[in-house]
């Protein structure tokens, strides 16, 4: 990767694929996983720089994402809070992300997930202590070193009948391939990148909704498409959202199904927001969503994405 550093005022070259830092670039964020009982070893490394974001896989000996910084979007996905003592009562979130409680504890963790988007992809997925603090940074950063991002389209729509086609603007570009899929066809297309698979905490036999880089669409338990649309007409609207504390849910909450596993390990006094969403296409309503497990997180993953692939009107 080769681009001018209007900061440093000179040109710069970073190989994508080396974890080894370059001369003028700086760590703003770390997270080194361990394996081992008695003899430690480097597992894994995140790293946000200056100029790119990685994961690096010691133990392969290769890279599962490397993304230049300057055309990556932090989005925070999920927002978390836990005090040792569990003497704590939230009360809201404010907008910003910070926990809001009815007297000032000092012991309250903030932790939660936070997606690296880059190219109309979610490149990655970290789960990080203080999420919406690790994000106004990396936004300072980039602001400072490349300005206000402009988002030129990526990929172009056409749609016939039932067949979508999503084709990108310039082939070879960074980004997804071109795809054509049936918006009733139950499995996803050859190409068809997967943002999120929504399921409830309890069974995934229930019903599963997909969001991908070229639709939404929800199946039935006996795997029929219930409803399906372009993702560049879908419009998510957040209808209500509260903090909840999970030993306090009665029902089943819809989440990512990646984030099964850990969710069931959270314990009772852990608080996030849970809320309802509807899924609008040309001023109606198509679907509903409810008890989705951070709704803003999930909106504003859909919204940076569909602003990287279409352009900057649709921010």
């Amino acid at each position: 990767m080769r681009f001018w550093d209007e900061k440093a005022g000179k040109r710069v070259e970073i190989d994508l694929s080396n974890p080894r830092l370059a001369g003028d670039e700086e760590v703003l964020w770390r997270y080194v996983e361990h394996k081992g009982l008695t003899k430690k070893r480097v597992a894994e490394e995140r790293v946000i720089t200056n100029y790119r974001i990685f994961d690096y896989d010691h133990e392969r000996g290769e890279m599962t994402c490397a993304v230049p910084l300057m055309n990556a979007d932090l989005v925070v996905t999920l927002t978390m809070f836990r005090s040792e003592s569990g003497a704590v009562n939230l009360v809201g979130v404010s907008e910003d992300g910070e926990p809001v409680f009815d007297f000032a504890p000092v012991d309250v963790r903030n932790f939660g997930c936070i997606a690296v988007v880059a190219y109309g992809v979610m490149n990655a997925e970290f789960l990080v202590e203080e999420p919406a603090k690790l994000k106004t940074l990396i936004d300072a950063v980039k602001r400072a070193r490349y300005g206000e991002p402009v988002y030129e389209p990526l990929v172009r729509v056409s749609r016939e009948g039932s067949i979508l086609t999503v084709e990108p603007v310039n082939p070879g570009y960074p980004g997804p391939v071109g795809v054509r899929v049936d918006l009733y066809q139950p499995e996803l297309a050859w190409g068809e990148l997967s943002i999120r698979r929504l399921v409830e905490s309890r069974s995934e036999r229930d019903g599963v909704v997909f969001i991908t880089h070229c639709r939404v669409f929800g199946l039935s338990r006996d795997r029929d498409v219930e409803y399906s649309i372009p993702l560049v007409d879908a419009e998510f609207l957040v209808e209500s959202v509260e903090p909840m504390r999970k030993g306090r849910l009665k029902s089943p909450v819809m989440l990512n199904h990646t984030w099964l596993e850990f969710y069931g390990k959270l314990s009772k006094d852990t608080y996030f927001r849970v809320g309802d969403v509807a899924v609008l296409s040309g001023g109606s309503i198509v679907a509903r969503w409810k008890n989705v497990l951070d709704p803003y997180g999930l909106k504003n993953l859909v919204d940076t994405v569909k602003a990287q692939l279409y352009g900057s009107r649709f921010e």
